[in-house]
């Protein structure tokens, strides 16, 4: 699944990933021994390095085209090329 479109709600920033790591939790959580949610389905890939592609309203600590470390344990959208995550979950 693709998603070629990121439109950040309010107090959200959409990333544009670069690298995404892949570790023993990702791992656990494909052969559903952890899941932090309880509901699938789920994406793995719950940290990365990207670049702001978007900011939604009220977001007033990051700005367009800043790379961006982030962790994202609460997303469900997993890898892809962007995502829309709460502005709290960058640094």
């Amino acid at each position: 699944e693709t998603a070629d479109v990121c439109e950040p709600k309010k107090g959200e920033v959409c990333i544009k990933y670069k690298y995404v790591g892949i570790n023993a939790t990702d791992v656990y959580m494909t052969m559903g021994r952890y899941c932090v949610s309880g509901e699938v389905p789920f994406g793995v890939g719950l940290e990365g390095i990207g670049e702001v592609a978007a900011v939604g309203d009220g977001v007033g600590h990051f700005i367009v085209g800043q790379t961006v470390a982030y962790i994202n344990v609460t997303s469900k959208e997993g890898i892809g090329e962007l995502a829309a995550v709460g502005e709290g979950v960058g640094h």
